[in-house]
């Protein structure tokens, strides 16, 4: 199965989900919606109500963490650094997408 991720233009997290899938050289196919339409096709796809969302054989990965994570297991050259450091790089990345990505959302959708 062709993995098929699910978006909406204008998002850093379907952006971090779509670079993630490319350097892993996986592909995939782009199933892009508007944002006031991407909730009802998010549930649809089996995840939330927010994109991105990766329907693939290992069932549906719902946030760009995930989709991170699992394009790094498939990717020739890893996204994240080996030994210890991993943790590190992980824990600022959850950081950045937590707190200081929802509050760019905020503030670009406001």
């Amino acid at each position: 199965m062709r993995p098929r991720l699910v978006t909406i233009p204008l998002s850093h997290y379907c952006e971090r989900a779509r670079w993630a899938l490319d350097h892993a050289g996986i592909d995939y196919d782009e199933d892009q919606h508007l944002q006031f339409m991407a909730g009802r096709v998010a549930k649809a796809a089996g995840g939330t109500k927010t994109v991105p969302i990766l329907v693939c054989d290992d069932g549906t990965l719902d946030s760009s963490g995930k989709i991170v994570r699992w394009a790094t297991e498939r990717a020739a050259v890893s996204l994240y650094p080996d030994g210890p450091a991993r943790a590190e790089v992980e824990a600022l990345e959850d950081e950045f997408a937590g707190r200081f990505g929802e509050e760019a959302r905020r503030i670009a959708y406001d």
